[in-house]
């Protein structure tokens, strides 16, 4: 009877690295307490074996350089070099010093500085301290000593190397954690869209059919008191799930449906903010604006106000002078006239923020109004035509 694997079997367990691999600020602390401990052991033998005097300066040289090297690499290395060879010169065993250039070069190419120029300089003078102390061209302990002073370099090169491959292998999760999210968002935001045009396909055009039908019942029964009440009715809703369904639309297309929701639906009394917002922007506007004393209906009120939105919109990103914007309600109407001037390139279609001239359509529309919005010659104009009430304009 063949077993099934546990999941602790099945499932690799996370190897954790050293933290001398993955930090390599423990290493320079050690490296640097090292050559501290050398420096300070080999001065006191100096001291205890009635060393030359001058040794005690050489070896403070080359304890100076190995602590130097974790600021200035260059510097701190051939200075330490120097004192070894200064070293030997006086008549001292370098083998503390070299010892302290080995972890020089371990310091700085951890820190990222190239290897072999500085490795050359520290090699070829320890190589001359042991033969100056012993010699000898070719000895065990020059051999020692050049050994010493490559493994160092070689020893901080690999784990120079080692620290930016962990960090790239952090900076690639960290990537592959945005890019998840960003596609993760963008595939909401296409999703969104899918839902708003299927949302208008479906029930956006057939309410707009059923809001025609009920005009034309309307107009074939207007003597009936009875039923032309009862269609006034219908189409009164038919407009309130117009208006919501625009709504949901806006929201689905943008996404923002918090901030939608906490803010209240914009309208004609706040045009004046918006044509403050456009001119902050840049669009020389020539407004004028009466709002009248008339109670506006909700859904055109709204309409309005995206109206002249995507009209301005439109204005700034493609127009050239100063736009004129006419706004009056009055004689149970609002009018809106909208123009400005543009660029001559024939051919060309002026498409606004969102769902651009298609949307403003859309709107009007909804709230049974007139819209016309073209180019002549040097101008683009938008006119609309909105019953305060909501009724249609025929």
């Amino acid at each position: 009877m063949t077993m099934a694997p546990t999941s602790s079997a099945s499932t690799p367990m996370r190897r954790r690295e050293p933290i001398w691999l993955g930090n390599p600020r423990p290493v320079l602390v050690t490296l640097t307490v090292l050559m501290v401990a050398a420096g300070v052991t080999d001065l006191t033998l100096v001291v205890l074996r009635s060393g030359p005097p001058l040794a005690l300066v050489s070896i403070a040289v080359t304890l100076a350089g190995g602590l130097m090297s974790r600021r200035l690499p260059r510097f701190g290395v051939v200075v330490a070099s120097a004192g070894t060879l200064a070293t030997a010169a006086v008549g001292w065993v370098p083998i503390a010093e070299w010892t302290i250039v080995a972890f020089a070069l371990v310091v700085v190419t951890i820190r990222g500085q190239r290897p072999h120029p500085l490795a050359a300089v520290a090699t070829v003078a320890v190589y001359l301290a042991e033969v100056i102390k012993t010699g000898q061209w070719a000895s065990i302990d020059s051999l020692a000593a050049v050994t010493a002073v490559i493994a160092g370099a070689t020893l901080g090169t690999a784990l120079a190397l080692h620290h930016r491959f962990w960090e790239s292998l952090e900076q690639r999760a960290e990537d592959a954690i945005a890019t998840r999210e960003i596609e993760a968002e963008r595939r909401v935001a296409e999703e969104r869209l899918r839902i708003a045009r299927d949302l208008h396909d479906i029930v956006g055009h057939q309410v707009a059919v059923l809001s025609m039908q009920l005009g034309a019942i309307e107009v074939a029964t207007r003597k009936d008191p009875a039923i032309r009440a009862d269609l006034d009715a219908a189409r009164s809703s038919v407009k309130a799930v117009l208006l919501e369904t625009q709504r949901i639309l806006d929201v689905l297309r943008v996404g923002n449906a918090e901030a939608d929701g906490l803010e209240p639906s914009p309208g004609i009394g706040r045009i004046s903010e918006l044509v403050a917002s456009q001119q902050g922007m840049g669009l020389q506007i020539d407004a004028t604006i009466d709002a009248g004393d008339d109670e506006v209906d909700p859904g055109v009120d709204l309409t309005a106000y995206r109206i002249v939105q995507e009209g301005l919109t439109n204005a700034r990103r493609h127009g050239v002078g100063t736009a004129t914007l006419r706004l009056a309600v009055a004689d149970h109407h609002v009018r809106i006239d909208l123009t400005n001037p543009v660029a001559h390139q024939p051919g060309v279609q002026l498409i606004g923020s969102g769902y651009g001239l298609v949307g403003m359509r859309e709107r009007v529309a909804s709230a049974g109004g007139t819209l016309t919005a073209a180019r002549e010659g040097d101008r683009f104009t938008v006119h609309a035509v909105l019953a305060i009430d909501g009724s249609t304009i025929r």
